[in-house]
């Protein structure tokens, strides 16, 4: 772990788990044609997320929110943290908590940070590579960030 200007870095942990997230993600873009006049939606409630193109939809998967945005506070909070969810929602994202604890990496068994950029976009793809899901989504105006699992 090392420290940039007051900010925790992953350092090679993170690139090797970063690399072995966007890595899975292209594929999943490539293998569904995730790329051009392409919408997704999601729900909470429902755990899910759906592609569509042209108002129909081609793909469902199983959504998991990892975390979320305060741009007021700039702050990021886990979803393990924030009572607000619906539990359906919250998937396996504990594994991430324990994955942190167990292996000594700060932020992870943290409930929040500062959400510096960077730190969140390493967060966030260290947990789609412990959560191993086949790619992460952003949300609407960076509010949500969620790991996308198979269809």
């Amino acid at each position: 772990m090392e420290r940039l200007q007051g900010v925790v870095r992953f350092g090679r942990f993170g690139e090797d788990h970063g690399e072995r997230a966007r890595s899975r993600q292209a594929l999943v873009v490539e293998r569904f044609g995730l790329s051009g006049d392409v919408q997704y939606d999601w729900s909470t409630d429902e755990a899910q997320i759906t592609w569509s193109c042209d108002g129909k939809v081609f793909l469902t998967g199983r959504l998991t929110v990892i975390g979320s945005i305060s741009v007021t506070q700039q702050t990021w909070l886990w979803s393990w943290a924030n009572e607000s969810l619906q539990h359906a929602a919250l998937g396996d994202i504990e594994q991430v908590r324990q994955f942190g604890e167990e292996n000594d990496y700060p932020v992870l068994p943290w409930p929040g940070f500062n959400s510096h950029p960077e730190l969140v976009a390493e967060a966030r793809m260290v947990a789609a590579s412990v959560l191993d899901a086949e790619g992460a989504v952003g949300g609407v105006n960076g509010r949500r960030a969620t790991p996308l699992h198979g269809p």
